[in-house]
């Protein structure tokens, strides 16, 4: 994958070995990736789980209707002023867009990048991070951001749990 390629790029640049793309992110918080995290901006990413894995558009749909209320119950208790939307995926861009429109909160989108610094610096500049794909998880996890999955997917089981 893209993503891939850059890890390995950025890994043999550093002179650091590695055999999976995961290491990226491990060798560069080591490598002491500085970022000024925002406490009052509330990370979200997501996807169209639903038509992804299930091809089913309306639940896609009525699933952003449930992601408005968690966003706006997360934003209002817990003292966000901000919320930024953090696309992983390409193919998750349009979905992305549609929830930015339908919140009633200040919002940015952090377009995708296919450099993974910048996709673990965008999570790490959040206060706290609500996911859906497995690599913003992780990402939390490694920048101690406190987050919450709310995949579907079994695979976000396995990112360690978060403060």
């Amino acid at each position: 994958s893209v993503r891939d390629r850059w890890s390995s790029i950025i890994l043999s640049d550093l002179k650091i070995p590695h055999s999976l793309s995961s290491d990226l992110s491990d060798a560069l918080l080591a490598q002491g990736v500085k970022v000024r995290r925002d406490m009052k901006c509330l990370g979200v990413n997501v996807s169209p789980i639903w038509s992804a894995y299930y091809g089913s558009k309306l639940m896609d749909d009525e699933a952003l209707k449930q992601l408005v209320e968690t966003i706006g119950l997360q934003f209002h208790t817990g003292g966000f002023d901000k919320v930024r939307l953090i696309v992983f995926s390409q193919r998750d861009t349009e979905y992305t867009a549609r929830l930015g429109r339908l919140l009633n909160v200040p919002t940015s989108i952090a377009v995708y990048d296919a450099n993974p610094v910048k996709q673990l610096e965008e999570v790490m500049g959040c206060g706290k991070l609500i996911a859906t794909k497995y690599h913003a998880c992780y990402f939390a996890h490694l920048g101690h951001v406190p987050y919450m999955s709310i995949s579907r997917h079994p695979k976000n089981l396995t990112v360690p749990v978060s403060g």
